[in-house]
C-alpha cells in the first residue's frame, strides 16, 4: 500500500497582510485553484512566484506548495526537485511564518519536505533512501510544535515508518531495538496503540515473544534514572537504550516506571 502524504498544503489567501501585488494575486489564485483541484493551474501560479518573486514574504511557502501540488499529481521527480529547494533554502522550521494556526504555529517546511520525500522513496521501494530521509526528520530537521502531545505523536509515527523501512531492508534486529524503546516510553500517547501493533507484528513475525520478554526482564534490572528524573536508560542487546516516558510526572521512579511498563498494553500482549 502506498504511503500517503500526511501534511496539508499551506494555503493562505484572502488576508489583507499580503497587500495588492502581483505575487499576492498569484499566491492567492494558486491556493484557490488547488482547492478547486485545478492542480496544473495551481502549479503555474506557484511556480511563477517561486521563479520571479524571490523577495515575496511567502516565497518559501510558494515553493513548498509547488512541490506539494506536484506530489499530489504523482509527478514525483518534480516534487522531489522542489522539496529539495526547500531543504536547501535559508528558511527556518521554527519560524512562525506559514504555520497552520494556533495548533501548529511553526512553518516546519524542511521537516515536511523531508518527510514527503521519504514517503515518495518508500512508495518506490527505495527503503534505504526513505530510511535516511525519515531519520533526518528526527535529527537534521526536527518537528517544531509547542505541544508535547503533538511532538510525541509525530515521533511515534516516524518511528513506525523507520521500522517499516528496516523491515523492508530485512534489518530486523535494528528494527527491534528501534520500536521497542518507543513502545516502552509512549504509554498514554494518542497513537500508542499503533506503536504497540507495529512492535508486536515485528516480534511475532521474527522472534519468540517469550524470549524477548525474558530479555527485557533482565534488561530492566540495569535501569537507571538520569539527573533530570524524566529520562531513563538501560542496557539491552549490546545497546544503551534511552527512554523519555510520555506519562512521566514529578514523582516518577525506576520502580513506578517499570510497573507502568508492565501494566501497559504492549507488555500484556507480549507476555500473553
Amino acid at each position: 500500500m502506498n504511503r500517503q502524504i500526511l501534511i496539508l498544503i499551506f494555503c493562505i489567501f484572502g488576508q489583507t497582510t499580503f497587500g495588492q501585488g502581483k505575487a499576492d494575486s498569484l499566491f492567492s489564485r494558486g491556493g484557490q485553484l488547488y482547492e478547486q483541484k485545478d492542480f496544473l493551474g495551481a502549479i503555474n501560479c506557484f511556480k511563477e512566484v517561486a521563479l520571479n518573486y524571490k523577495s515575496f514574504k511567502y516565497h518559501d511557502q510558494s515553493i513548498y506548495n509547488l512541490a506539494y501540488t506536484y506530489d499530489n499529481i504523482d509527478s514525483t521527480e518534480q516534487a522531489i526537485f522542489w522539496y529539495e529547494k526547500v531543504r536547501a533554502s535559508n528558511v527556518k522550521d521554527n519560524e512562525r511564518v506559514g504555520g497552520r494556526g494556533i495548533f501548529e504555529p511553526y512553518s516546519n517546511y524542511k521537516n515536511y519536505s523531508t518527510f514527503n520525500i521519504a514517503n515518495i522513496e518508500y512508495n518506490k521501494g527505495s527503503y534505504e533512501k526513505a530510511l535516511d530521509y525519515y531519520r533526518q526528520c528526527l535529527t537534521k530537521y526536527p518537528y517544531y510544535n509547542e505541544s508535547g502531545t503533538d511532538i510525541r505523536i509525530n515521533k511515534n509515527r516516524l518511528t513506525i515508518f523507520i521500522v517499516d523501512c528496516l523491515v523492508g531492508l530485512k534489518q530486523y534486529d535494528e528494527a527491534l531495538t528501534t520500536i521497542v524503546p518507543q513502545v516502552l516510553d509512549s504509554y498514554g500517547s494518542s497513537n500508542y496503540k499503533s506503536v504497540v501493533k507495529r512492535a508486536l507484528t515485528l516480534i511475532e513475525a521474527n522472534y519468540d515473544k517469550k524470549k524477548i520478554a525474558d530479555e527485557l526482564e533482565v534488561a530492566f534490572e540495569t535501569m537507571k534514572q538520569k539527573k533530570n528524573k524524566y529520562q531513563f536508560e538501560f542496557s539491552w542487546r549490546a545497546k544503551t537504550i534511552e527512554l523519555f516516558p510520555y506519562s512521566a510526572d514529578k514523582g516518577i521512579t525506576i520502580e513506578s516506571f517499570i510497573t507502568e511498563i508492565k501494566q501497559a498494553d504492549f507488555w500484556k500482549q507480549l507476555t500473553n
